[in-house]
This record gives structure tokens, C-alpha cells and sequence, in this order.
């Protein structure tokens, strides 16, 4: 089969075009799997919780782009453990990379924050070091 050049190059515009559409929608994919494996358990897919057992988080202060250190170290360190029915968030410090954790915030904020600005990897990295030692974390493979 003989294509003819323009024919060609209209293709892979068009197919270029595709695939750059396609990886805006899918922005966020990462961090909503990780969020549908890791904490829709307990939180529900909507936020909601488990009623009486655990926190809505759809209008939670901790989804501020602005400052995401406190759910930087949320995630990092988990919850306290000082709740009477011993239920505490687990700490995703050896579950989840850098990257991973990153995403995660990025679609929570995505998700439940209006005035949502992402939170870039470099931005992460500054944050994390302050907080934590960052040998600590697992490196994205």
C-alpha cells in the first residue's frame, strides 16, 4: 500500500492530536487508582467516610493547595493513635513513592479543592525534606 506523504502527515497529526487529548483526561488516573485502592475503603469513593467511624474528607482543610504540608505529613506519618476505637490512618511512607504520594494529593485536591493549584514534584521534594528524611521514602522504580 503506497501512502502518499501528505497522507501520512495528516495521520500522525491526527493520531498525535488523539494522544495528546487522551493524556489530559487522564491527568489525575494515578492518583484516583491509588486513592480506589488505598483509602476508598474507609473514606468511600465520594469522601463521605464510614458514618460515625470515619471523617468525611469531601470538605476536609486539609485539601489546600496553598500549603499541602500538613497532608504531605498525613500521608507520610499517618493519623494518631490516640482514638479510643484504635482505628488510625496507616502511614503510606513504605506503600507509596514520592511520585505516587505527589499524585495522590494532586487528585485530592483535584477532586475536593475549587482553588486547586498542583502540587509539582520539585515542590514536594522541598516540602518533604523539611519535614521528613527523605531516605525514608521509596523511590519511584
Amino acid at each position: 500500500m503506497n501512502i502518499k506523504p501528505k497522507a501520512k502527515l495528516l495521520i500522525l497529526m491526527l493520531l498525535s492530536c488523539f494522544l495528546t487529548y487522551q493524556c489530559q483526561l487522564d491527568m489525575y488516573v494515578q492518583g484516583e487508582r491509588i486513592y480506589e485502592a488505598q483509602c476508598s475503603n474507609c473514606h468511600m469513593s465520594d469522601g463521605s467516610g464510614l458514618v460515625e467511624v470515619i471523617n468525611d474528607i469531601s470538605d476536609s482543610k486539609l485539601f489546600n493547595s496553598q500549603d499541602p504540608t500538613p497532608l504531605i505529613k498525613l500521608l507520610i506519618n499517618g493519623g494518631s493513635d490516640d482514638r479510643e476505637d484504635g482505628l488510625q490512618m496507616p502511614s503510606y511512607k513504605y506503600v507509596l513513592n514520592r511520585v505516587e504520594i505527589c499524585n495522590l494529593i494532586n487528585y485530592l485536591n483535584h477532586k475536593w479543592n475549587k482553588d486547586f493549584v498542583e502540587l509539582k514534584i520539585e515542590e514536594f521534594d522541598k516540602i518533604y525534606k523539611e519535614e521528613v528524611d527523605i531516605t525514608d521514602i521509596r523511590l519511584p522504580q
